[in-house]
This record gives structure tokens, sequence and C-alpha cells, in this order.
């Protein structure tokens, strides 16, 4: 896609300048103590030096990398070249140290000679792995994370401040700078994210292709996750440590009695075979400890709402208050081991920050605690069920209502359970939901009040962070995923973003001069799906709509109560107007392609409801005139399934239901 400018007032471009978080012995400065914020707490605007970046549409930089530099830190040098060379026409080479003398004026990527000569350090109190430092040393400037991950997403805010680079969507992104002279910035940035870690699986884009995982700062499970038995499986898991092929015939106390392929906590209460459960368990984490650098270590049942229903399992967790009590005490055996095999000869070359977590979802969900009759606060049930400091829980709430806030009574039950999650752990791990499963082409309006989740998130000083949206679309979703997912990408690197303005950023990035019609039926939707909440609240519907339907991942959403016909036909009109101007302007800017392309991908989700709901209203030609769009719409945004299933989600099984050939 050729070079977009767009000039875009949706984002402040402002830093704060935090003299605490670098070591520059060039520049006289010393970490020093006190508490360390990201610059976006507090930003204030960064000014130009009086050095040229590029001067009457040249450039005297070139990029340093390091002798050493590994994958993250060549993709941030590339990355600056790529994307600096779109926003100006102008090619800055890349320079190994101990390869090439080092030039006379260079952009630092990562750990470097010139990094270590002149002294530039991140803060060891930034303990979030994403994080890292910006800084301008004379007429040089130093981009250094806490891991390199961080140095290559210093990269791209580089990027946004030197040029007005903003990413969008797959080779969507714009930039707003002067290509013909341009000012170096008088960079001393100290960033990281709130959330520290924004992984896979979550949209589709970003879940099956590398690049685009890396320039929404997705990062995949591999990146913090210990593997079971050379797989990367961070959730429904335990077919994977336990395979049920190699343990079930040897050890069939191992496994739940219902037959289901789920663990028994409690190897049906026969000490031996628990004790060997155990350390079959911890010789699957001492492979993954030798095969990774990864520090988390996830055990989670299958996806089945079911949990052992032997006598040991249930007089357990009646014991306890809840079912995840036998996690939490195979999690504390499980860090004790660790704890000693560390200090060993055979451990000690593997020892970390190792944290065991457990799967919080549907019957494990509830905590083992009671309330404190003099205080109201939760306590555990019994010391035993306290986890360790390295144990925590992967909550994964797939009962919360996401387009309700955290304070709605809808949600009420989810976050008593999480407040009593949190006087028994610091250790957390979220998996929220950003779409309606059983039916991605009805608009799920999660993306504003998803912004109280993330806020919360951070307040329990979240590792790790799933979003998942459309996942088994590859190429991006219908329905405003695309654009919930670059929202969810912004707002856990900052709870606080104005998501109004990035909104109105993002349509105007994407849809260039088809951003007003498109924005409209965004805003009328945005409306309108407040009203469906007001109107439950208010019993306008039939007892059939309720905040389930509008709220719930698993919601009724295709009922025509909720979507009147001349509503859902009015986007159509509008999106069609859209995609029939980009197309014009195609033939002469390729970069209406792109435009195109994202407004048959939003098409899909008016034709459908047409189709799906008000069918038997059109004419027979009608009908058949919109079930052919449909289907052609779907093929050119590449659109391949319909609900979050991988066998029977395909779209061509709801052509077949639909009629269509």
């Amino acid at each position: 896609m050729k070079k977009i400018i767009v000039k875009i007032a949706a984002i402040t471009l402002a830093i704060l300048t935090a003299f605490t978080a670098f070591g520059c012995g060039a520049c006289g400065k010393k970490p020093e103590s006190g508490e360390i914020k990201p610059d976006h707490d507090n930003p204030q605007e960064i000014l130009d030096s009086e050095y040229m970046l590029i001067d009457k549409a040249k450039s005297e930089y070139k990029i340093l990398l390091g002798k050493n530099a590994d994958n993250n830190e060549k993709n941030a040098a590339m990355e600056i070249q790529f994307f600096f060379k779109k926003a100006t026409e102008i090619t800055l080479p890349i320079v190994t140290e101990g390869s090439y003398a080092a030039p006379e004026k260079f952009i630092s990527v990562g750990k470097t000679a010139k990094s270590a000569e002149n002294k530039i350090e991140v803060n060891p109190k930034i303990k979030k792995k994403q994080g890292y430092i910006i800084k301008t040393c004379g007429d040089d400037v130093y981009i250094l994370g806490v891991t390199t991950l961080g140095t290559l997403y210093g990269a791209y805010d580089f990027l946004k401040y030197q040029t007005g680079f903003e990413y969008y969507f797959k080779d969507v992104y714009s930039f707003d700078c002067d290509a013909v002279n341009l000012k170096l910035k008088k960079f001393d940035l100290t960033e990281f994210p709130d959330i520290d870690e924004f992984t896979t699986p979550s949209g589709g884009l970003t879940y099956y292709d590398s690049v685009e995982a890396r320039r929404m700062r997705v990062t995949p499970v591999e990146n913090w996750l210990i593997p079971m038995n050379s797989a990367y499986v961070a959730v429904h898991n335990v077919q994977w440590i336990l395979p049920p092929s190699e343990f079930m015939s040897s050890h069939p106390k191992w496994f739940s009695e219902g037959g289901d392929g789920q663990l028994c906590f409690t190897a049906r209460g026969d000490k031996k075979e628990y004790d060997a459960l155990v350390e079959e368990i911890a010789s699957v984490i001492k492979r993954g400890l030798e095969d990774s650098e990864s520090d988390i270590f996830s055990i989670s049942q299958l996806d089945f709402n079911t949990f052992c229903p032997c006598s040991a399992c249930v007089e357990e967790s009646r014991k306890y208050g809840a079912n995840s009590a036998l996690l939490v005490m195979l999690c504390n055996r499980l860090s004790d081991y660790f704890e000693e095999w560390f200090k060993t000869g055979e451990g000690s070359p593997y020892k970390r920050d190792l944290k065991i977590v457990f799967l919080a979802y549907q019957q494990i969900l509830s905590a083992p605690v009671v309330k404190d009759e003099k205080t109201g606060e939760y306590v555990a049930t019994a010391e035993e069920v306290k986890p360790r400091d390295n144990v925590g829980i992967y909550f994964a709430a797939d009962g919360f209502h996401y387009t309700y806030g955290t304070d709605s009574s809808n949600n009420a039950p989810i976050f008593e359970s999480l407040k009593a999650w949190r006087a028994l752990t610091d250790n957390f791990l979220f998996w929220v939901y950003d779409v309606n499963f059983n039916n991605y082409f009805y608009p799920y309006d999660s993306s504003f009040s998803k912004k109280e989740w993330y806020s919360f998130m951070k307040e329990c000083g979240t590792l790790i962070l799933n979003d998942q949206s459309q996942l088994q679309n590859k190429n991006g979703g219908t329905a405003w995923s695309n654009l919930k997912n670059y929202l969810n990408a912004k707002l856990r690197w900052n709870v606080n973003a104005d998501l109004n303005e990035l909104t109105e950023g993002f349509f105007k990035g994407c849809y260039l001069d088809c951003a007003d019609e498109m924005y409209s039926v965004f805003l009328q939707y945005k409306a309108h799906a407040a009203e469906m909440k007001d109107g439950v609240a208010k019993g306008e519907y039939s007892e059939k709509i309720t905040a389930g339907t509008v709220g719930s991942i698993y919601g009724g959403l295709d009922n025509k109560e909720l979507w009147e016909k001349s509503l859902i036909a009015s986007w159509y009109k509008t999106f069609s107007e859209a995609y029939a101007k980009a197309a014009a302007l195609a033939e002469k800017d390729e970069a209406y392609e792109k435009v195109k392309f994202m407004i048959a991908q939003e098409l899909v989700s008016p034709l459908y409801m047409m189709i799906a709901l008000y069918g038997d209203e059109y004419s027979a030609a009608e009908l058949a005139k919109y079930k052919a769009e449909f289907k052609q719409k779907c093929t050119e945004g590449k659109i391949g399934y319909y609900f979050d299933s991988t066998v029977n989600g395909k779209i061509e099984n709801l052509y077949k239901a639909l009629g269509i050939e």
C-alpha cells in the first residue's frame, strides 16, 4: 500500500520529561530513586532539538545495531527503516557495530557499545518487560528497552513522535511530518504499558500474522509461557501436560471419574498416586524450563463445564468451600517443590521468578474463602488454600456482560469473585472477551465499556492479558471487530486513553475520504447500543430480551426486536455509498484498495442481518441480490467464519443454511 499521510487530531503526541528514568553520563544525568511512572500518565510536548534529522530532503543519520543484536532489535531497526522511508522516501542505512565504523549521527537501537559508552541505562525500578526509554544525547538518539521486546516497541514510538506514525490495521497507517526539513526531537522518554503483556490469541489477524502482532504490540504465548511437552498451550491444556494416551492406562486415578478427559486433582484420594501426579507435572515443568526462558506455567482444565465428581474431590471441595481449593493446593505443592529444586545443582541453572497459575473458569471460578464477620473482608477457608507468593490465577469470566460496565448489577457476582481472589493473591492473568461467540456478524458493543475492565486489571497488577475477538477470521473481522482490536491494543498500554479521539483517528486513518460515511454509521450504532440497554432496563422488550441478550458473549442478538429493518437498511445504504466512493477513488489511488477491503468487511454485518432477520419481507429478486452480494463481500473481505467454531463456523456452512450457492 502506498504512503498515506493523514493529519490526525485524535492523539496528542505528548510526553513528560522524566529525569529519574535514565542514566546518561554524556548528558550529565544519573538514575534517581523514587517511583517510576510511564510518561503517558502525565504527557507533555516533546520539543524539537537544534539538529536536523532531515535537511533539504536528505539525512545523514544511520540506524546503529549492536554486535550481538537479537531478532527483536533487528526487527526494530528494520521497522524504523521501513516506515521512515514510507513517511519521507528517505532510506536510513542500518549498520552493525564491529562490521562498520560507528556513524557520526545515529539512532542507536538496543544495547550497543555507544549506549554503554554514554551510560544509557534503563532504571532498574522499571519492572515491566515491555518498557523502554528513548533518549537524545547531542545529535544522537538511543532506544533501549527493559527487554529487547521493549526496544522494538520503543522503535514504534520513536516513529510516532518523530513522524506522526500511527498503525491501525494490516498495511494501514498514517504519518504527519515534513519530509523535506525535519528536526530531531529532544527525547527524554520513559514508557511502559499499564498491563505488561498483551498476548495471543486476540484477534485472528494478530494471532496468525506475526508481523501484525508485533505492530499491534501483541506478543505470542511463547514470549511468557513455559511449554508443556513442547506445546505452548496457555489454557485447556491438561491433555498436553498429562496426555491420556500416555497415562490413562497406567495412572487412571489422575483422570476425572466423569470420563471427560479432565484431571482429578486429588487422584481419587490416593496419596501415592497424588504424589506421582505432582512428580510428573514437575517433570513437565522442568523440561519446559530447559527449553525456554519463560517464567509462567499454566494448569488449565478442558473447556467443558465439568469437575471431577469422585468422592475425594467432592469431599475436599466441600471442606474448603470451592473446587478451586484443589488447584491452589496442587500449585502450592509445585511451588514448594521448585523452591527446593532451584537450590540444587540440577535446578540452579534454571532458576527464575517462576509463577504457577491455574485457570479460574466455570466450576473453578470461585475462590476458597469466607467473609470475616468483624472486618467484612475475605479470608482463606484454611491455611493450606492460601496461594504461595508465586501462585496465581488465570481469570476467565465468560459469564461477564462485556457491554455493561464493571459497576453493573449484571456483573456483580463476577466482581465479588474477583474481590475474593484479590484477598488471596497478587498474581493475575486475565482472559476477557470482545465478541458474541454465537454470531460474529451482529455488532457487540464492548469497546467502550471495556475501558473499566482494563482499569481494573491494571489495579490488579495484571501480568498477562488475552482479549479474544473474532479469532478464526485471519484477515480481520466484521461488525467493528477491527476497530475494537485497535482500541484494545491502545487501552492496555494506557488505560486512561481517550477512546473517542482514538476512534476518530481510526476512521480517518483507515477510511480516508470515506471516513465520514463510516463514522456516521458507527455513531448511529453506538447510540442504538445504548438504546438497547436502556430498553432492557425499562422492560420495553419482550421477556425474551434480557441484559444477557445484549451483554453476554453468548447473547441471542438475532432478534427483530433489537434491529429495526429501516435501521440496518440505512447502514447498508451508507456503507454501500462509501464502498462505491472508494472503488472510484481506487482507480487513481491504490491506497483505496485497502479502504474498499475494510468497507467490504463491514458491509457483511448489515447484509447478513437483512437476510437473516428480514429475508421473508423482501421479494425473491431482492433477496437473491442481497444473498449474492453477501457472499461477494465475504469473499472480498476474506471473512471465513461466522461464529466461534473452527469446524462448524465456516462461512460455507452459513451459505448452505441460507441457500446461497
